[in-house]
C-alpha cells in the first residue's frame, strides 16, 4: 500500500500533485471570471478592455507556478482548450464557438497559447535556478534530478526536466548549451523570445 497523503499537500496555494493542481487552477480561474462577469457581459465595454481584465485577473491565477508542471502533449492540448473556452465564454461571448476557428481566436485576441507561456516561464525559471550558487537547495535539487534523469533506463516518465529538454529541442538547443548560456541574461531572453 502506497502512502499518497503527499497528494493532499499544498504549498503557497498549489497542490503537489500536478493533475490535481491543474484542476484546482481551472476552478480558481473560473471563479475569478465569474466574479467579474458583470464586466464581461457588458455591451458598453470593449473586447480589448475585457481582454485586459482577463489577462490581469484570470490568466495569472491559472498560470501560477505552472513553470513547475511536467506536462504531456495531451495535457498541453487540455490547457490550450481550456484557455480558448475561457476566452470564448467570457470575452467573445456572441462569436464563440460557432463562427470562429481556434487560429482566428488567437489572432483576433492577440493571445499566445498558455502552453507557450508555460514553456517561457519554465525556461526563465530554470535559467534563474542555474545561476544560483551550487550549494543552494534549488541548485542541488536540479543536479540530483538531472543525475537521476540521465541514469534512468527504459521508458521515461514525463518530468519537468524532460519538458524542459523538449522545449530546448524545438529551439535547436541542448541542455548543455542552455546551462552554459544562463549567465548571459540577454542570450536567455533572446532564446525565450523565439518560442511561439
Amino acid at each position: 500500500h502506497k502512502n499518497e497523503d503527499w497528494k493532499k499537500i499544498k504549498i503557497l496555494g498549489s497542490c503537489i500533485e500536478k493533475p490535481k493542481d491543474i484542476s484546482s487552477r481551472k476552478t480558481y480561474s473560473i471563479d475569478s471570471a465569474e466574479k467579474l462577469n458583470h464586466i464581461f457581459r457588458s455591451n458598453k465595454i470593449s473586447h480589448n478592455t475585457k481582454l485586459k481584465v482577463f489577462k490581469t485577473y484570470c490568466a495569472p491565477i491559472f498560470l501560477f507556478n505552472s513553470e513547475l508542471w511536467a506536462i504531456t502533449k495531451e495535457i498541453c492540448n487540455e490547457i490550450d482548450a481550456f484557455q480558448r473556452k475561457m476566452i470564448g465564454r467570457y470575452v467573445l461571448k456572441r462569436e464563440y464557438p460557432n463562427i470562429i476557428s481556434n487560429e482566428k481566436l488567437y489572432e483576433r485576441t492577440k493571445q499566445e497559447k498558455w502552453t507557450t507561456t508555460i514553456e517561457k516561464k519554465r525556461l526563465s525559471f530554470m535559467a534563474h535556478v542555474l545561476r544560483l550558487d551550487s550549494k543552494t537547495p534549488a541548485r542541488q535539487a536540479y543536479e540530483y534530478a538531472k543525475e537521476k534523469y540521465i541514469c534512468r533506463r527504459g521508458r521515461q516518465k514525463t518530468t519537468m526536466l524532460k519538458s524542459l529538454e523538449a522545449t530546448l529541442t524545438k529551439l535547436n538547443t541542448t541542455m548543455h548549451q542552455f546551462e552554459n548560456m544562463v549567465t548571459d541574461k540577454e542570450k536567455v531572453h533572446n532564446l525565450i523570445k523565439k518560442l511561439k
